[in-house]
């Protein structure tokens, strides 16, 4: 008998969705971005020692960002175009609601259907308050975050929940 082994390559794909929560300084529940299951900023407080993360809250919430302008920012970088890669802020202090106080990026790039976050980090980039387009030009990576993989529908899924929020409803 002659046996043949294959291989096979698994990609470990992680989950991404959004959910309500109910953050410790804001009465009403907010949108959050759950990565395998657990948000995202205790996700990263927990892979980045020496940092406080908790409680931070995305730049995706509609309508929550001070000026009219970082929303565009995050808005024009967070939506992947084909050969596309992007630093997009994701995570903001919940006291100033801008890029004026801590923010987190992430740099995402698009293969084969698959949206990759290849590192996150603090955007420390100079006079961003006063240009966001400026975000991303010097960032202070965090090394013990390993890159995350998710589908493209599914990653679009969870964009589009924060586009088409009603908070009427």
């Amino acid at each position: 008998y002659t046996y043949s082994i294959i291989k096979f390559k698994f990609k470990t794909m992680n989950k991404i969705e959004v959910k309500y929560l109910q953050h410790k300084y804001w009465k009403v529940p907010l949108l959050t971005i759950f990565i395998d299951w657990e948000p995202l900023d205790n996700l990263l407080n927990k892979l980045s020692p020496g940092y406080d993360l908790s409680e931070l809250i995305s730049t995706l919430i509609k309508d929550w960002l001070t000026h009219e302008n970082e929303f565009q920012v995050v808005w024009d970088r967070i939506y992947p175009k084909e050969k596309w890669s992007s630093i997009v802020p994701i995570l903001m202090c919940p006291d100033d609601l801008d890029f004026s106080c801590n923010l987190i990026v992430v740099s995402i790039q698009i293969k084969d259907q698959i949206v990759i976050w290849e590192k996150i980090g603090e955007d420390i980039t100079k006079g961003r308050e006063m240009n966001p387009n400026l975000v991303g030009q010097e960032v202070k990576w965090f090394d013990m975050i390993n890159k995350f993989q998710f589908d493209l529908k599914e990653y679009l899924d969870c964009i589009n929940t924060f586009r088409f929020e009603d908070r009427n409803q």
